[in-house]
């Protein structure tokens, strides 16, 4: 997942726009901790290099997440969770659909994981328990775009 920005012309909207970026379809896009996969840093932002390239000069390229990458796991009722001082949540791969729900602290975002029926996924390396098929990831980011933590 990557942030094009591009304020001068779009303002707010292109700051909001994102492009799920991991294309790894195989068998390591559904791991949940493929061996020397990235992580989440103290940026709040995946330290994977971006998958695009900005070759116009127009644009901000900020990668977000990559398929592997862990972050605290969201906890209580929307609109007021708290993270998990000890359980993860992953980022699984395959990401289709997106939507991002605006808030005054920042921003929700949506995103549905497109797998087969017989696809199998593990939630992360500190949470037992697999999903099979589809998904849907809800993962919470400051205003400024630093990932608090997912579910």
């Amino acid at each position: 997942m990557t942030l094009f920005n591009r304020p001068q012309r779009w303002g707010m909207l292109g700051i909001l726009l994102l492009v799920c970026s991991s294309l790894n379809l195989g068998a390591a896009a559904q791991s949940a901790t493929p061996a020397g996969r990235a992580s989440v840093g103290p940026s709040g932002r995946t330290t994977a290099q971006a998958y695009a390239h900005d070759i116009s000069g127009m644009f901000d390229i900020v990668p977000l997440l990559t398929t592997g990458d862990e972050m605290p796991l969201l906890v209580g009722d929307f609109g007021s969770y708290t993270t998990s001082p000890t359980l993860t949540y992953a980022m699984a791969g395959t990401p289709d659909g997106i939507g991002v729900y605006t808030t005054t602290n920042g921003y929700y975002v949506f995103l549905n994981h497109e797998f087969g029926a017989g696809t199998v996924s593990q939630l992360s390396s500190t949470l037992s328990g697999q999903i099979k098929g589809a998904r849907v990831s809800l993962l919470e980011f400051t205003s400024d775009w630093q990932l608090v933590g997912g579910k």
